[in-house]
């Protein structure tokens, strides 16, 4: 229940949502989020007194918001944006809430091409665009498709890709189809598939295990790696001699990544951390 108007906005919600997050920290932390990315009131402001009311349909909406974050929304879904590598991009419940060790993922691929001209790139499960969209941006002069299996997922990426400036295909596909993949040449394949196996979805918040997109989180615990397979396929089809392959990964399962792409014949397989220091990223080439 929100408190009166005359309170601190950043206040009122945070006492709104504490008993669903529980750590008062982070009530407060998603509080001003709220505040800051939906109605223009920062935290200065707000605890300083100095901030705006809000209009009767502000007030409205804010009703509405508070209501879903105490069903468990994740707070960027309710404000229908998502911070990433320094941008805002538009997200819902259609894709995944960009992550900041997803931004690792965009670095290392970048560095990847690094001296190839106008580099050919394909981004397969773009979701809401953050990595396709990320190196477009990072590298003006490449040739940057994003292809998704949910239509959905493309609208919000297309969206993101015209509202930040990157000329980036959005297209179909599914990687366990390759032929309804871009056809090469590529210098680089990047990735952030489905990776958290089913066992695993209870260690999740509610927020992720109940309104981020299952199908593009999950997998069977018996084939964990089906997606690391298929992309593997695929970059022997289209990728050039020393192109790269860069895949977020689950970091319980590193060594099996590593190791399916050093069986398919991959060369320079490396692991990459995480800023918590979890194995994150495999990048390879083809040999």
């Amino acid at each position: 229940m929100l408190s009166s108007q005359g309170d601190n906005l950043i206040f009122r919600i945070r006492e709104a949502i504490r008993d669903t997050y529980g750590d008062a920290g982070e009530a407060l932390a998603v509080a001003r989020e709220v505040a800051e990315v939906s109605f223009g009131i920062s935290y200065v402001q707000a605890f300083a007194g100095t901030a705006r009311p809000l209009s009767g349909e502000e007030e409205t909406r804010l009703s509405l918001m508070v209501e879903r974050l105490c069903q468990g929304w994740p707070v960027q879904y309710v404000t229908g944006r998502a911070e990433f590598m320094g941008r805002w991009f538009a997200v819902s419940p259609a894709v995944l809430v960009p992550r900041p060790e997803t931004e690792n993922v965009v670095r290392a691929a970048v560095e990847s091409v690094a001296g190839v001209t106008a580099p050919r790139i394909v981004d397969v499960g773009t979701g809401s665009g953050c990595i396709a969209v990320s190196v477009k941006l990072a590298l003006p002069e490449a040739q940057v498709t994003g292809v998704d299996i949910s239509g959905e997922a493309l609208a919000v990426a297309r969206n993101n890709a015209v509202s930040l400036g990157a000329d980036v295909t959005m297209a179909w596909g599914d990687v366990s189809c390759p032929d309804t993949l871009p056809t090469g040449p590529l210098d680089l394949v990047v990735s952030n598939p489905p990776y958290v196996r089913q066992s695993e979805s209870t260690a999740m918040t509610v927020q992720v295990r109940e309104y981020e997109p299952p199908l593009a989180l999950f997998v069977p615990d018996d084939d964990a790696l089906k997606f690391y397979r298929a992309l593997a396929d695929y970059g022997r089809k289209t990728l050039v001699q020393g192109g790269a392959l860069v895949m977020e990964i689950n970091s319980a399962l590193g060594a099996e990544t590593a190791a399916l792409f050093e069986c398919r014949g991959y060369g320079e397989v490396e692991m990459l951390k995480d800023m918590y220091g979890k194995d994150r990223i495999v990048r390879c080439r083809r040999v």
